[in-house]
């Protein structure tokens, strides 16, 4: 697309307009967005809205640093051991038991 189009263009998929923006100026720009010119609830709510109504990747600005700040806590290492522990002691059968972790996650997504 780039070749045909450069860095910067339109396509139209599943009944939506979307902008490309491809090279790393462009990723910085969208990413870093300091001038807050991209909102990622309009970006991503009819493609996530559904599934995760109001998730951290849907909120914008100030809303999304609020509620990312207050997560970060629980994704420290420290607190992640904690739970890997924890989650094991809970579900011994499944670690023992001769099934392979594929067919353990097929089982619990049943």
């Amino acid at each position: 697309m780039h070749a045909k189009y450069g860095p910067v263009y339109r396509t139209h998929m599943f009944g939506e307009t979307s902008v490309s923006l491809l090279g790393p100026e462009a990723n910085e720009l969208l990413l870093f967005d300091q001038a807050k010119m991209f909102s990622s609830t309009l970006g991503w709510n009819s493609i996530l809205g559904r599934l995760f109504p109001r998730g951290l990747m849907l909120l914008d600005f100030d809303e999304h640093r609020l509620h990312r700040r207050a997560l970060s806590v629980a994704f420290k290492s420290g607190p992640m051991k904690s739970y890997l522990a924890t989650s094991t002691r809970a579900s011994p059968h499944a670690s023992r038991s001769g099934r392979s972790s594929r067919a353990r996650c097929r089982s619990i997504l049943r």
